[in-house]
């Protein structure tokens, strides 16, 4: 019985968020002994990572992502992991014999789009607020920064399909750079005639974008009484109590 062998192997490669079944690659192995069937097996390296659960080997040596694994380049980019291949020599009266490699399984990075913190934030600011009154932040995150490899992150206030006025979104303001969103004009905001807002909030990556829906409830405020001016008419020599 001759043992099987492990030919050079390459170094794999495979993107970051792949699904479960994503080729990495193949391993080659053969055996003089043609009537030999070989098994191939992930093994983890003594010391090292959990990693031999992360992929899957078939008996043809075809390495796939396993299920419910998740790659994430900015986490971890590189993996080790020792590859046996057995051969079925007990089948014929001998021992079964294997050879073993290290194999190195790279993880590549992928543009990945940002994500709001809140999908649907509800902030409240108070009728006949001032320009540059707070109103609220919202904030997104992109995965990309954790390793330095990101776009800066812009944010812009749009109208929303669910809003009664589409021009709800133009009552405030949102900063680009922050996202921070603060009333746009003077004490409009009138809870006597809409007390409820609604927009939406784009952040973009240069590439990418997320979409965040807003919702501003304004709350109502002790209006002052005003008194107009006004021009009023009395017949001469009225008597007392006449209605002016």
């Amino acid at each position: 019985n001759e043992a099987p062998i492990i030919a050079e192997t390459p170094i794999y490669t495979v993107k970051e968020n792949s699904a479960a079944g994503t080729s990495v690659g193949k391993v080659d192995a053969y055996d003089e002994d043609l009537w030999m069937k070989l098994t191939f097996t992930l093994v983890d390296i003594p010391g090292g990572d959990n990693v031999a659960s992360l992929f899957k080997i078939d008996d043809n040596g075809n390495i796939t992502v396993a299920a419910g694994v998740n790659l994430d380049y900015e986490k971890k980019n590189e993996y080790r992991v020792t590859v046996r291949v057995t051969d079925n020599g007990e089948d014929r009266g001998f021992t079964n014999l294997s050879d073993e490699a290290v194999i190195t399984i790279q993880v590549t990075d992928e543009d990945e789009k940002p994500g709001f913190d809140d999908k649907y934030p509800v902030f409240e600011v108070a009728e006949n607020s001032k320009a540059g009154t707070n109103v609220g932040t919202v904030t997104a995150t992109d995965d990309d920064c954790k390793d330095n490899t990101c776009a800066a992150l812009t944010y812009t206030l749009v109208a929303d399909t669910v809003a009664a006025n589409a021009n709800d979104y133009k009552e405030f303001k949102i900063d680009a750079s922050t996202g921070k969103i603060t009333v746009a004009k003077d004490s409009t905001l009138n809870y006597e005639v809409d007390s409820l807002y609604y927009a939406l909030v784009v952040v973009d990556d240069g590439t990418l974008t997320d979409t965040a829906r807003v919702t501003i409830k304004i709350k109502d405020a002790n209006d002052r009484p005003e008194i107009t001016n006004k021009t009023l008419e009395v017949p001469e020599n009225s008597t007392a109590g006449t209605v002016v």
